[in-house]
């Protein structure tokens, strides 16, 4: 799993200018939480917010 992971955040890293990717994961969700803190994703407290200002929570973040 690591060496993939690795392998996937290189190739993020060459196709798109990102520095962080994000993606929804409600509390009740534990098997997507846990399969995202395994790959890397952190929970983030801070609510992500939209280009209309819209603020969304539950949101996990992967740095790049």
């Amino acid at each position: 799993m690591a060496i993939f992971h690795e392998v996937t955040k290189k190739q993020i890293k060459q196709l798109v200018i990102l520095s962080k990717l994000a993606t929804k994961a409600i509390k009740t969700a534990g098997q997507r939480i846990t399969a995202l803190q395994n790959t890397g994703f952190k929970s983030t407290k801070e609510a992500l917010v939209g280009h209309d200002g819209t603020k969304y929570g539950d949101y996990f973040v992967y740095d790049l």
